[in-house]
Order: C-alpha cells, then structure tokens, then sequence
C-alpha cells in the first residue's frame, strides 16, 4: 500500500514535471513566435515601396511611373538650399544648389549641394533635419546619394592645394537618421558616379569600379577602367554593369561591360557604337532580362542587350533626349515625337509619270529657317539639307530629270499628308545637276492652317517635339500609347532630375537649381495599394493568422 501510494505519487510527480516541462515549451515556442512576428512586422514597416533611395529609383534604375507623382500644382512645400550655410551675397544671390537628383526614404529627402554639405529634409515639411560637411569640394561631383539598410551612400572630391592636377576622392557613409559618420573611404581619384546597393555591398566609381562593405566601408573587390566613369553603376541580377571606351576595337566607340557583382571580375563586353560620343550622356536600365541603353547623343540611338552575355537583341534611333521608365513590357522614352523620327514623319518624293520616287526624308535635314511672309503674303520656310541628303535630291534629279518642267514635280510630306507641292523649273533641274543643292525653299501659301502646319514642321526638323514615346521592350517597336504621358505636367525634361513618390513629385528650380520642391497632394491608400500604409493592412492580416495558428496549437496541448 505504501509503496503504491509511492509510486503514484511519483507518477502524479512525473506527470506535473512533463506538464510543466510541455508548459515552458509553449512558452518558449509563443515567445519565438512572437519574437518572430515583431521582426517581421518591423521590417516590413521599414521597407516602403514609396521609397526613391537612389538614382533612378533602384539598383536596376528602373524608375517609377510619373502617374505616381503630382496631379496638382500644388506646392506643398519649398527649401532653400545653402541658405543657412551659404547666406546670399549682396546681390542676393545664393550660390549654392543640387548636384544631383534627390533620394527619398525614411520620410526624408537627401540632397547632394555644390556647397560641399549633404542636407537631410523632412519629406512631411520641407525642414532640415542635418547636414554634413564634406572633406574638399564638390562642384565637380554630380552624384545622386543612396539610401540603404539604415545608412546614406555617396562620393565626393577635393583638389590638394599643393596638387591641384592630381584630385582625390572620398566615399561616406552616415547615419540615416542623424547624419554621422559610420565610415568613410579615400579614392584616388573623385568618386563621381551615383552609388548603387545591393546584397550587402555599395558600388561607385573612382578611378575604377569599387565595391564596398555597407557595415564597416571594408574594399571587397576594385576593377581598372580606362576612364573615370561618371555615370550611375547599374546592378541587376549577379551583374554589374558600366559604359566605357572599347578602347581595344574602337578607340572611340562605346562598349558596355558586366562585372560579377560578387567578385569583379569581367563577365563580358558589348561594343554598341563605333562612333565618338558623350558617354556622359548614357542612360542604363534594367528589366526583362535586358539591359537597356539610351543614347541621346549624336546618334540618338536606344540599345537592347541580353542581360546574360551582352548580344543586341534590337536597336531603334529616336532622336531621344532620355530614357525615363519601364512598365509592363513597355520602355517609355522622352524623344522627338510620337512615331520616334522626324525621318518618319517628314518626307519629300519626285512626282514621276504619276509614281511618287522617295527622295530624302527628316533624317536628311540639317537645319530650318524661321518662317518668312512675303508682300503677297506667302508662307515660306527654307530647310538645309545635309551633304547625304543633298547627294540623294541631286542623283534623283539626275536619273528622272525630263525636258518638260511640268512633268517633274517635288511633294513634301508631313504625316503622309501633302504640305507642299511644286514643278521643277529646268533651270532649277540644272544647277541641281551641276552641283549638290543644300538650300530648299517650301512655300505654304496664304493658307493660316498652312502656317500651323509649317510651325509644327520646324519643330519636328529642330528636333524639338519631346514627348513620351512607348517602345515594345522585347522588339524596340513602336507602341501606341494612350493617354500618352505630357512631360509639362512633370517638371523637367530631365527626367533624372526628378523623383516621384507617393502622389508627390519632388522637384528642383531656379537658376542654378539652388529650391527643392514638393509638388502635389500626398495619395490615398486606396490609390496607392503598394505604399507602406497598405503593408499595415497585410500587416493586421498576418497577425490574426499568427495569433490563431497560436490559439490552435494551445488548445490541442492543453487537451492532451
């Protein structure tokens, strides 16, 4: 008897230490959970995908909409660059401005200045949060700063006092929130490129591609480039891309080359143009396996290559000023009109036994004139050809040219509709014989419409009808955009000038650029369904399902 009760009491005993022990395994398990849930929740609130933390949006640059910046001209509020700094002269004049496109994150906008300080705005109204002050000067330094993993990003120069020919360089790294320095790294040259991040590492060029720890500003890899490169790295995938000189083909061509992001080490190199030009005029971006290049040089052409190995997947000449985003397979594009070619929408043909004979077209024009009224109150507008398009007029006068001057007409078209239409004259038909003609006299008549025609035809041959145009990102066809987007109603046709967040277009003005502004009305959580507002809402729905997989798995235990 006594020893039965012993021994349920030690059975009683044991069944209390496994029930206490099940107990403090539960606990163990909802304080885990827990744990996790408020990591979870609390990244999640910090990542916002209003943010605009580097140039051009993201590592990929792949930019966002203009929808989603300002629908009103409402100025929500202004700031001064410098001027606490810098106090205008007396002349008034404030003599510091941006270097570089704002980044916006944390609910504040960063601004790289001209007066060697980098400015911390309150993104709700427009006042300054702190500022920190550069080693050097900066005025040659028009990099945009990066905002990542609780830190802001960007590179500086200086010139030595005793060496003014040899500059150096220095990379920063700040606290987000207060502005002090975490680290800070010496170059050899200025660090002049917008800074990307990505997988732990922040990227810039110097006098060459570095690769940097964000923690401690550790030098993970460094790459030689034949020049200094000014343009924003671009990241995507396991790849870093840059524009250089193909030095080893054409020495004044342009080549794009991969690096391993993880390593540095050359992947491959795409010659895309055997001819000189700005390479400080490139614009990369990143999407759909491709990366996409936007020449607004000489030749005004945009490139597509396979992101992997680098092959031209297509080319389009759009005569373009930049590239501005991708969105659901469409590359959207600030360039001369809606059909990209004023050699599309302009064209002049031979009237030939009834046959219209193509003869040279907008991409043949060299210059225009203004237009001129005479005593009768024609409308005349005299184009410039180029040596090409002159070579074309003179070679087709040649081969059709016939005795009888009525039977030899020159049609110009505009959108397919005739703009003018004139006989050559015989004598007309022999100098142009004898000589190239570089000087074309189109009259429009007396015509009022006529003369909106003739305006509307100077700015396409100048070059000068900027609109959004929509480019298919996988063939570089054109693609019919509705509602095509008005870039006046954005601010600057430099798009990289700007940032867009959040139903709120951030803006620079005056001359220099020395006011930030904040234009629109902040957006609704119903308009912007993938804003941190509408992650709150994800957020209270993962909650309810944690708290009930909790609730669950106490009740079976308890029943046990």
């Amino acid at each position: 008897m006594i020893s039965y009760m012993s021994c349920g009491k030690g059975r009683n005993l044991s069944v209390i230490l496994e029930s206490s022990k099940l107990k403090l395994n539960h606990f163990r398990f909802t304080k885990s959970t827990i744990i996790l849930l408020f990591a979870i929740l609390t990244c999640t609130q910090v990542s916002s995908a209003a943010d605009w933390p580097m140039y051009y949006q993201d590592a990929t640059h792949s930019a966002l909409d203009p929808a989603n910046g300002a629908k009103t001209d409402n100025v929500r509020w202004e700031f001064e660059i410098g001027e606490s700094i810098d106090p205008p002269d007396g002349g008034g004049m404030n003599h510091s401005f941006a270097m570089a496109p704002p980044a916006i994150a944390y609910e504040t906008v960063y601004i790289h200045s001209s007066d060697d300080y980098l400015y911390a705005v309150d993104a709700n109204n427009g006042k300054l949060r702190w500022k920190f002050k550069t080693i050097g000067h900066v005025s040659d330094i028009s990099s945009a700063p990066a905002v990542a993993e609780g830190a802001v990003f960007f590179g500086t120069g200086y010139y030595s006092s005793f060496n003014s020919l040899n500059p150096k360089g220095y990379f920063y790294a700040l606290d987000a929130a207060t502005g002090k320095l975490k680290w800070e790294y010496p170059t050899e040259h200025c660090a002049e490129s917008s800074p990307v991040v990505d997988n732990g590492c922040v990227y810039f060029s110097s006098d060459g591609i570095y690769a940097l720890d964000t923690q401690d500003g550790k030098l993970k890899w460094k790459y030689n480039t034949s020049r200094i490169i000014g343009l924003p790295l671009l990241i995507s995938g396991e790849n870093l891309y840059y524009p250089d000189h193909c030095s080893d083909t054409y020495p004044h061509g342009v080549c794009i080359n991969a690096l391993d992001a993880a390593t540095g080490k050359l992947k491959w190199k795409q010659a895309i143009s055997d001819e000189e030009t700005g390479i400080e005029l490139l614009s990369l971006l990143s999407a759909n396996g491709l990366v996409i290049i936007a020449d607004p040089g000489k030749t005004g052409y945009v490139y597509a290559l396979d992101a992997l190995d680098g092959d031209i997947k297509w080319s389009s000449q759009l005569y373009l000023q930049n590239a501005l985003f991708i969105s659901d397979g469409i590359l959207y594009v600030n360039a001369i009109n809606e059909k990209g070619s004023n050699a599309e929408r302009f064209k002049a043909c031979l009237l030939v036994g009834g046959e219209n004979i193509p003869v040279f077209d907008g991409g043949d024009v060299g210059g225009v004139s203004s237009l001129q009224t005479d005593k009768s109150g024609n409308i005349k507008l005299s184009i410039t050809l180029t040596e090409n398009g002159a070579d074309k007029l003179r070679n087709a006068v040649i081969k059709y040219h016939v005795p009888d001057s009525n039977s030899l007409y020159m049609i110009m078209y505009l959108d397919e509709n005739i703009v003018n239409q004139a006989p050559i004259s015989p004598s007309l038909a022999y100098s142009i014989e004898v000589m190239p003609i570089r000087s074309i006299l189109i009259n429009f008549g007396t015509d009022l419409e006529n003369k909106t025609k003739a305006e509307e035809l100077i700015q396409i041959l100048d070059r000068n009808t900027n609109e959004v145009v929509g480019l298919d990102i996988y063939s570089g066809e054109f693609v019919q955009v509705t509602n095509p987007i008005s870039l006046n109603e954005y601010g600057e046709l430099s798009f990289s000038n700007v940032a867009y967040v959040d139903g709120i277009t951030y803006k620079y003005s005056g001359v220099p650029p020395n006011y930030l502004y904040a234009i629109g009305e902040k957006a609704s959580t119903e308009t912007h369904p993938d804003d941190s507002e509408s992650v709150d809402g994800f957020e209270g729905v993962l909650l309810g399902i944690i708290l009930l997989v909790l609730y669950v798995f106490r009740s079976k235990h308890f029943k046990k």
